[in-house]
């Protein structure tokens, strides 16, 4: 695996994404040594390990040999009782974001959260049946899409508002 592979620019992605990785998202580089479990698949879980912001997303699509960097771990769900979009959901949620910051070390003298491989796979998750783990999975969409159309109703709403101001004022000094 030492011919060009891509690196997953994770810079846009939201906590609880489904992703679709596109050539945009990757940058062409050359890495040595890189390992089969180093490669993301689909419905892998991509977890931001160090930052501010420690978050999850789902890998939906990728293209072929793409891996992420070490600030990441990829998470490979092997266990058929466990849905990735609802371990996704888990560690973006209250309980494991809480165990993350007591769990972690700290950057000294900043909040920066490094979460190491040990501590994330000490995390006690809360596996439900796999009809209320769809379930839930399936809300959480709905409510991001909610999410996502009423942001869009807002924003078109702006437009018009500046529309008729721009309209308004014009008739006044026009």
């Amino acid at each position: 695996l030492n011919e060009k592979n891509g690196l997953l620019d994770t810079s846009h992605f939201t906590s609880s994404d489904s992703v679709y990785i596109n050539s945009e998202d990757v940058r062409k580089i050359k890495i040595t040594g890189l390992k089969k479990q180093e490669i993301i698949k689909p419905n892998d879980i991509i977890f931001k390990a160090k930052g501010l912001i420690n978050n999850a997303f789902v890998i939906k699509k990728v293209p072929r040999k793409v891996t992420v960097t070490s600030a990441h771990i990829i998470i490979r769900v092997t266990d058929k009782n466990i849905l990735p979009e609802y371990l996704c959901m888990y560690l973006n949620g209250f309980y494991a974001q809480k165990y993350f910051l007591k769990s972690s070390p700290k950057t000294a003298g900043l909040s920066i959260k490094n979460i190491t491989k040990p501590v994330l796979s000490e995390l006690p998750v809360n596996a439900v049946s796999l009809k209320k783990q769809r379930f839930a999975a399936e809300l959480n969409e709905l409510f991001k899409e909610q999410f996502f159309l009423q942001k869009e109703i807002l924003d078109k709403t702006e437009i018009l508002r500046r529309k008729i101001t721009e309209t308004l004022l014009a008739g006044f000094f026009g």
